[in-house]
């Protein structure tokens, strides 16, 4: 009545459920080739001729997608066989705008959206993605449908589009400046279409030393995660001075020692061999090379460990060595003997029944017992 579209709950046999509207052929534009220019280049494309079958369709969007599934002849064109599908639908940001008011319940919008995602998937080629263009209202309840939808191994990626460019002064908490772009593909058969190279992403190549290869450039060889790849930490040789090059602490290279090897040998005569280097490759990796249980990655270390080997090996600094809990209390007595150190405890450590001595620096007191330790650390913790 008031030219809004508008959306209620009705009866599945209600017309304006289950009847299928057709289109009605208002206007065509017929496209033309326009001559080429010397003054410019084309691309491939230029040749194309103009399409002749596009549709622009004025009319709701569910109705529009109901007609290109269900009438036959609409249907064997188009159902399956398109390449990509962009989205923009209402936010629903409780705003109101000339066609349409903004402002649904959620459970109204994603059955509203999930009705128009299940024609959307059936008209989308094999090969095919849909993009979802949203802000932060409904990004998240929208994901979950994808989801169901398409699958969630089929979501692609989350595009971050930034829409604004300064902040907002009016804004309630934060200035909010970008919408998101939710990407799902159709199946395993969606492949991105990579841009062209350009002059400007050539120019760093070159071939000095005419590679039959082709042109090329000194990229880092050496790859991030050292400790979970040990066996890709090794030396290499170099061939004018005979030094052992390693890769820096917490990195490994990127390929083992054989196809390195193999790469290495086309330029100088090498060989493979084991050299007495355990250490320095675990100084590269990052792990502690126990000898008892031998080489330990420090994210396999417990947060108690980790603290007595700082109280070791900085002896300057105060740590927090309630993080051990009374199993430590031992090896702090232990470090202690040889060097006084300085800790703090948030709780009565329990240092156990031989004598010891330890100063508090609460009140300056030193301490024999636990009992004297308790009576004074018992205001304090």
């Amino acid at each position: 009545e008031n030219g809004k579209y508008g959306y209620a709950w009705v009866d599945p046999s209600d017309p304006r459920y289950c009847e299928t509207h057709t289109l009605c052929l208002d206007e065509y534009v017929r496209g033309r080739q326009t001559e080429k220019s010397e003054d410019f280049e084309y691309s491939e494309r230029a040749d194309y001729p103009p399409q002749e079958d596009n549709l622009l369709i004025l009319g709701e969007s569910g109705d529009a997608l109901e007609t290109l599934t269900r009438v036959p002849e609409l249907a064997d064109k188009y159902v399956g066989n398109v390449k990509l599908v962009y989205i923009d639908p209402p936010f629903n940001t409780a705003q109101t705008f000339p066609s349409y008011e903004d402002n649904l319940e959620h459970s109204i919008w994603l059955t509203m959206m999930r009705d128009r995602l299940l024609h959307l998937k059936r008209l989308l080629s094999p090969d095919g993605s849909i993009w979802v263009h949203l802000d932060n209202v409904e990004n998240h309840r929208m994901r979950l449908l994808l989801d169901e939808v398409f699958g969630a191994g089929n979501f692609v990626t989350e595009v971050v589009w930034q829409k604004a460019d300064s902040p907002r002064n009016d804004a309630r908490f934060f200035s909010y400046d970008h919408d998101v772009i939710l990407v799902y593909c159709k199946s395993a058969a969606f492949k991105v279409n990579g841009l062209p190279r350009t002059a400007a992403d050539n120019a760093r190549f070159s071939n000095p030393d005419q590679d039959p290869k082709g042109p090329w450039w000194d990229g880092d060889a050496t790859a991030p995660n050292a400790k979970t790849h040990q066996g890709m930490v090794y030396a290499i040789q170099h061939p004018m001075t005979g030094e052992m090059i390693y890769p820096g602490v917490g990195r490994c290279w990127i390929f083992d020692q054989q196809k390195m090897y193999d790469i290495m040998s086309g330029w100088t005569a090498y060989k493979l061999e084991i050299i007495d280097d355990d250490q320095k490759r675990a100084d590269v990796c990052g792990v502690i090379d126990s000898p008892v249980l031998g080489k330990i990655p420090p994210l396999s270390l417990s947060g108690g460990v980790k603290t007595l080997i700082l109280v070791l090996f900085e002896p300057g600094k105060i740590f927090n060595a309630s993080t051990c809990g009374d199993n430590c209390a031992k090896w702090l007595l232990r470090i202690a003997s040889s060097e006084d150190r300085t800790v703090n405890l948030r709780h009565i450590m329990d240092f156990g029944r031989t004598p010891f001595e330890i100063r508090v620096l609460n009140t300056d007191q030193i301490v024999h017992s636990m009992k004297e330790f308790t009576e004074i650390a018992i205001n304090y913790v």
